[in-house]
């Protein structure tokens, strides 16, 4: 997580330094999106559950993600880890597009400043959107 962790540590109060980063680790894991997602929600055979909601997907004819922002692409990969073949097609605008997902297209969108591709990816999600039902 750390880079430097070694060069931090070798110098001064050198137990302190190695708790600080520790301390430091478990803030930056207890905010992680994909963490986060992966304990809220889960599968059980054809039952979604999200949080205390349950979803019988067997009464579901399609499944599609779209988002945007910070945190979206690895919300996004937790729900293609727990969903799979489920996803019947997504979309997401990421600022840094540092992977790509098998069900959903990720397109790195300006920010703050729009750009063409952001639009692009817009369209995408507004297509999917207008698909969905209730």
């Amino acid at each position: 997580m750390f880079k430097n962790k070694r060069e931090l540590v070798s110098h001064g109060f050198c137990e302190g330094r190695e708790a600080v980063l520790e301390i430091m680790k478990a803030a930056i894991n207890s905010v992680n999106s994909y963490e986060a997602t992966m304990k809220k929600i889960r599968l059980e055979e054809n039952t979604l559950f999200i949080s205390d909601r349950c979803y019988d997907l067997s009464e579901i004819e399609n499944v599609y993600i779209i988002g945007g922002g910070k945190a979206t692409l690895s919300i996004a990969q937790a729900l293609e880890e727990i969903l799979g073949e489920r996803i019947s097609d997504g979309a997401i605008n990421v600022k840094e597009k540092n992977r790509e997902l098998d069900r959903i297209t990720v397109t790195e969108a300006g920010h703050p400043v729009p750009n063409k591709e952001g639009l692009e990816g817009a369209k995408k999600i507004t297509e999917i959107a207008e698909k969905a039902k209730k």
